[in-house]
Parts: C-alpha cells; structure tokens; sequence
C-alpha cells in the first residue's frame, strides 16, 4: 500500500510512520520536522504526496482527543476529497473530526497495520452507490427488472497504478440483446463515476450475467 500518514503532532506521526513502513508499506508524508507550514508541495524539489501518484489510504494518527484537525492534519482533507479510504488512530475515538466521512478508528492497542489493509480492500461504499443507481436508470429504461442488480466498487493499488474497478452484476432477465445495452450501461456508469472522482486515475468496468 502507498500511505498518507498526517496527525496531530509529529511525534506521532513519525511512529505510525515506522510501524507502517516496518510492515512493508511505502510510506508518504505532506510535512516533515516541527513545522505544519509549509506543506510538501510549497517547498522547493518537492511535491504534493497526493498529486505524485494513488494514495490507496490516509491515516490520521492522533494523540489526543480533539474535534478540529490539528494543523499538521491539513492532508487529511485534501485525501478525503479524493474519496481515499481514512483510518485514525488515537487514544480517545469519541472526539474526532472525521467520524462523518466513514473513517475507521483504531483504539490503543489496536493494529493500525491490519486496519489500512482492511480498509483498502473493503468496497467503496459512495462509489458503488453511483454505479448501482446508474446502472439501474439504464436497465429500467430498457424494461428489465432490477431487483438482482448488484454493482460494486473498489480500488486498484497504487503499485498497480491506483484507479478503479467496478464489478456489475446483472439481473439474470438482462437480454442479450440490443447489442448496444451492455456497452451503454458501461458507458453510463462510467461516467457516473468520473463525475462523482474525477481524481481517479482510470476506472476500468466488468459485467457479469
């Protein structure tokens, strides 16, 4: 996995750092030292972590219970409105800001390791929602009965080139024909979702009947 670890204070930062990195995962930062300004992509030679390439998860680790972001946190936005899966780790999982946008909380002695990976590989919820609401509209105007309509989203690794993949699963009533159906319905959908992330680098769609 490719990680964006932000937090409330360097300390902690850089020892969710380390923990993720001794597990094999490559490790991206917007600030390095004491100092919460400027961000990576104001300094010179250097570059926003998140326009550099996929993020596939951002951590938010925490050593405090607090209800804003700290300064130090300011990429945890900019990942979120990427639509990149959130973890936070921290002492107090009642009092955080991120609640709201489905991130995974991680107590003290949890895996902050285990927790990342989970969360990449679990569906994407929002995603798979504009897929399957597109792909509805498509097949109801084609007369075909949605009750076993499934569509899921997830994303690809960043050591894949990140992006999406979208699995549709059609109602076994879905004709074979017009020929141009399916080829519509991918079409649709696809473009749902690059309306709803344009941040996706592709967004690659399979049908199954």
């Amino acid at each position: 996995m490719r990680v964006l670890v932000v937090g409330t204070l360097p300390g902690i930062i850089a020892e969710t750092a380390d923990a993720l990195g001794e597990a094999g995962h490559a490790v991206v930062r917007c600030h390095d030292g004491a100092d919460a300004f400027p961000c990576a992509a104001l300094e010179p030679g250097r570059t926003c972590p998140i326009e550099d390439g996929p993020v596939d998860v951002v951590v938010a680790a925490r050593d405090r219970a607090w209800p804003r972001p700290s300064p130090f946190e300011d990429g945890a936005v900019c990942a979120l409105r990427r639509h990149v899966p959130m973890v936070v780790t921290g002492p107090t999982m009642n009092l955080h800001p991120y609640s709201p946008y489905g991130a995974r909380e991680v107590p003290p002695d949890g895996d902050v390791v285990t927790t990342c990976e989970e969360a990449v590989a679990a569906p994407l919820e929002g995603h798979g929602e504009v897929a399957f609401d597109s792909a509805r509209t498509v097949l109801e105007l084609a007369g075909v009965d949605v009750s076993d309509l499934r569509a899921t989203v997830h994303h690809r690794l960043a050591e894949h080139g990140g992006g999406l993949v979208v699995e549709l699963k059609l109602p076994e009533a879905t004709p074979e024909s017009p020929s141009g159906l399916r080829a519509n319905l991918v079409a649709k959908v696809v473009g749902a979702l690059r309306a709803y992330d344009p941040h996706a680098a592709t967004i690659d769609a399979s049908i199954f009947s």
